[in-house]
């Protein structure tokens, strides 16, 4: 399998050496290295604005190239002398190559521009996108911002407040109150055909109820040094997400896809959708959605932040400033990017609006500006070591559900593994 990639990435790599060849008569060439992940409706957008800035300065010609997850493809290019000009890394990605010196630190950029200012984004993506030394390595785009999507005739047709009309009341005991009258059987065949809360494997990844306990299972999220797993509000909130499996049986960790499920009446609740999602879905859906419950702490929640990046070492570092800007540096901009996205802007001054841009807006649309203003919220940890956190993470969840293992042995070993693995990375 290595083998196999290894070639992959020498063939893309002497594809772009020969694309870049023939390109030579442009005046300026510069190079955009996107994302496939963002979908198709935000490569339309980027390639559409390319030719519009090429129509205004017709000595710059701008390649866009693809590819998922980046992160490899892009080590390939760097390490064969060709560098992209921007990138498009999501955060997670992004953010284990800003930790190793990657990206051009932004602060200069936004300090001289009177054009921009980062007083206008969003507060999570500022922080999301600032490194532990203060560098700026990605331009904000957008925040993908987890709230709860609910099925509201369920409530209705169970006789039961809604999360929106409990407000301050959507709380962990209030789901689990609703939750044993929104699971049913509905063909009496002694199997759940209908869960309350799906798709909690994202839950789980996401750190939700570990978050609303008022916990955090790393010291830190840049380049986390050490495991916070044996804080007693880390144990509460995995409790919580094991009981609402074990004890309280209204939970599923893969019923269906989770927002199609909750359209379709499969599922009651899900803690993980977010802007993306609803946009896909078509209209006349029976969702709307809600600020997550609050917990013991806090009612926070996951968010990812979007954003493009300039790589050190790029041949046009002004230039590709220039491009940014014009993709998403104004509001007439960012405002044109959400009309064809349906994603929620870092953006402040068009985020406020979000809910009347959206095609197929539910009735609380405004939630996702609300939720992503909660300062409990955070992000997942980034750094040289996050992918390896996260999978071991996710090796605990079925035997946790399957109660093959208590919550609080399986943390224990957990943090014994987290902690030599942080120890061992401090040390290269």
């Amino acid at each position: 399998m290595k083998a196999v990639v290894k070639l992959r990435s020498l063939v893309f790599v002497v594809s772009l050496i020969l694309l870049a060849s023939t390109s030579a008569l442009a005046s300026v060439k510069l190079l955009h290295f996107g994302n496939t992940w963002h979908g198709s409706a935000w490569r339309q957008y980027v390639e559409e604005r390319a030719r519009a800035f090429e129509a205004q300065n017709p000595d710059v010609e701008i390649e866009i190239i693809t590819a998922g997850g980046l992160k490899e493809q892009f080590l390939t290019m760097h390490a064969g002398g060709i560098i992209p000009d921007v990138t498009e890394f999501i955060l997670v990605s992004g953010g284990e190559v800003a930790s190793q010196g990657y990206f051009t630190d932004l602060r200069p950029y936004f300090e001289r521009d009177s054009e921009v200012s980062l007083d206008n984004y969003l507060p999570p993506s500022r922080e999301a996108l600032t490194w532990t030394d203060g560098a700026i390595w990605g331009f904000p785009i957008d925040l993908y911002v987890t709230v709860a999507l609910y099925n509201p005739r369920h409530f209705a047709e169970d006789g039961l407040e809604n999360p929106n009309e409990l407000g301050v009341n959507w709380t962990w005991e209030a789901l689990i109150d609703a939750g044993k009258k929104l699971t049913k059987d509905q063909d009496g065949d002694g199997v759940y055909d209908r869960m309350a809360v799906v798709n909690t494997a994202l839950a789980w990844s996401y750190n939700t109820f570990v978050r609303q306990a008022g916990g955090e299972m790393y010291d830190r999220l840049k380049d986390p040094t050490g495991s916070n797993l044996l804080d007693p509000a880390v144990e509460r909130g995995v409790q919580f997400f094991v009981d609402l499996h074990r004890v309280h049986q209204i939970a599923d960790m893969d019923f269906h896809q989770w927002d199609p499920a909750v359209a379709m009446g499969l599922g009651s609740i899900n803690f993980v959708s977010g802007p993306h999602n609803l946009s896909d879905l078509p209209e006349g859906s029976e969702v709307d959605i809600a600020l997550q419950p609050h917990g013991p702490d806090n009612s926070g929640t996951y968010y990812a932040a979007n954003s493009f990046q300039i790589p050190k070492g790029a041949q046009n570092p002004d230039l590709a400033w220039r491009w940014i800007k014009f993709l998403v540096g104004s509001e007439e901009a960012v405002r044109s990017f959400v009309a064809a996205t349906g994603s929620l802007p870092a953006d402040i001054r068009v985020a406020r609006d979000y809910e009347l841009m959206m095609p197929h807006p539910p009735q609380h649309a405004d939630v996702f500006f609300r939720q992503a203003l909660n300062p409990s919220n955070s992000h997942d940890p980034l750094g040289g070591a996050s992918g390896v956190l996260r999978s071991m993470l996710d090796e605990i969840l079925t035997p946790l559900i399957d109660g093959e293992v208590g919550v609080r042995s399986a943390l224990q070993d957990l943090h014994r593994r987290w902690t030599a693995l942080l120890a061992d990375e401090s040390r290269q």
